[in-house]
């Protein structure tokens, strides 16, 4: 997990990541949550979730896009018009 909000980091840490899609409610642990992306040295996941402002992701996806491994599928937890075409 990337969280530049050092209290965001620590309380998802601690209580997990939410996610309610219908009527399923899913949490979420991670083991680490780094700063920024150049932090992030393993790059084998499967899945690349994002969870940010839709207002942020012109700042956030292009950088992030060239560390996404190619086989990994993209999740977005977003809500706001065009977020899932500004990620295709």
């Amino acid at each position: 997990m990337v969280d530049a909000n050092k209290a965001h980091c620590q309380k998802i840490h601690k209580n997990g990541l939410k996610t309610i899609i219908g009527n399923e409610t899913k949490k979420t642990r991670f083991s680490i949550c780094y700063k920024a992306l150049n932090e992030v040295q393993d790059f084998s996941y499967d899945y690349f979730v994002v969870a940010l402002k839709t207002s942020a992701m012109e700042t956030v996806i292009p950088p992030a896009a060239s560390l996404i491994p190619q086989h990994a599928r993209v999740i977005s937890l977003q809500n706001g018009i065009g977020s899932e075409d500004f990620l295709a």
